[in-house]
């Protein structure tokens, strides 16, 4: 750059000069020196002075700019000198550690893309086993769906054949509450049937009081009347009398058991024989319901135990009549005191006027007793 400016300079001076020479021998070939050539040639002296003063702070200004070029120079070289050895430090920093650092991270980066791609496989693959199993699932909530409608459909049909069975058991139910309301009816009739025969047999036992009486007093009277025969054909007379009676007496307490034993069956239905057991139900329909009211006096009336009593009192009978100290006679006379009659509301067998001897006495005992008797 100084060279440059250097050089610049020695032209412009070149060329003032060669701009003043063609003056000079104009004025000296004109052979004289006037005073106007005097006045050009002090100007052109002046112009030269002051050009070559220029010149000068030129040459001077040219070489401060060259010592400021030279020092910035030698500033540039030793801040060249330092980058050189700046570039050989981090040249070497860079195969030292730069380079290894750059090759970690290109390594790192690598493997954390495998990992992410490994990563994105087993996302892949797992996407894949869910729907899979969620194929599945869809699969069997299908199947389950298609149960449980075909279940659906039968619990509607077992609906609509409940209601229509509801329907008929209502109707059955109407049915049911009429016939129970004529069975009451006919329940207050045999009550009121049952009542009297009640009745009867207090009044029974109340005879049966006043015979004990008459027994007590003819067993007094018979140690006294030895002698007397009794007819054993009228004994048997009164004993088949006495079987007829009993026997009309059962059937008429079969009669109204059974009576109650329908009725409480169809009180039992009313009411839905769920908590009833099947050998309870059996028990009901086969055998009777004995009424509370007539538990006390008719627990004992079964057919078997009355044959057996009367065979025994048969017997009783025979022996005391093949014995040799007793003598047939009569306990009664037919004009004795009558015993009251025991008519039947269902029959009318029994009638009023019966007489009644001893024996008589006896059977109705005998017979009162085990009608009392609770069952073994």
């Amino acid at each position: 750059m100084l060279n440059s400016e250097s050089e610049t300079g020695s032209v412009l001076g070149l060329k003032s000069s060669s701009s003043l020479k063609p003056h000079i021998p104009a004025i000296l070939k004109g052979g004289g020196l006037t005073a106007a050539n005097l006045m050009e040639l002090q100007e052109a002296a002046f112009q030269l002075r002051s050009k070559c003063t220029q010149m000068e702070s030129e040459n001077k200004l040219l070489v401060e700019k060259l010592s400021d070029c030279r020092s910035e120079i030698l500033h540039l070289r030793t801040s060249e000198l330092l980058l050189q050895k700046e570039v050989s430090i981090w040249s070497s920093f860079s195969r030292l550690f730069a380079q290894p650092l750059y090759e970690t991270r290109i390594a790192l980066g690598r493997y954390q893309i495998e990992a992410q791609q490994l990563m994105i496989q087993e996302l892949i693959r797992d996407r894949e086993r869910k729907d899979a199993f969620k194929a599945v699932e869809s699969q069997k909530q299908r199947r389950e769906n298609i149960a449980l409608m075909t279940k659906l459909r039968q619990i509607n049909e077992e609906r609509d054949k409940e209601k229509e069975n509801n329907a008929e058991d209502k109707v059955q139910l109407r049915k049911i509450m009429e016939d129970s309301k004529a069975v009451r009816k006919q329940m207050s009739i045999l009550q009121n049937d049952l009542t009297f025969c009640m009745n009867r047999l207090e009044e029974s036992e109340r005879e049966r009081s006043r015979l004990q009486r008459h027994l007590s007093e003819h067993q007094v009277a018979l140690t006294k009347r030895r002698r007397d025969d009794v007819d054993i054909k009228w004994y048997e007379e009164e004993i088949r009398s006495r079987d007829d009676l009993i026997a009309e007496l059962q059937r008429t307490v079969r009669e109204v058991n059974l009576l109650l034993a329908e009725q409480t069956l169809v009180r039992l239905e009313k009411r839905g024989e769920e908590g009833i057991s099947p050998s309870r139900r059996q028990f009901l329909s086969k055998e009777p319901v004995i009424s509370p009211v007539i538990a006390g006096n008719v627990d004992g009336c079964s057919s078997e135990k009355l044959h057996q009593s009367i065979q025994r009192l048969r017997k009783q009978l025979e022996r005391e009549v093949d014995s040799p100290t007793h003598r047939r006679r009569r306990l009664f006379s037919h004009h004795s005191t009558p015993t009251r009659s025991f008519t039947s509301p269902f029959s009318s067998s029994w009638t009023e006027g019966d007489r009644v001897d001893s024996m008589s006495v006896g059977l109705q005992e005998f017979l009162v007793r085990e009608l009392q008797a609770p069952i073994q």
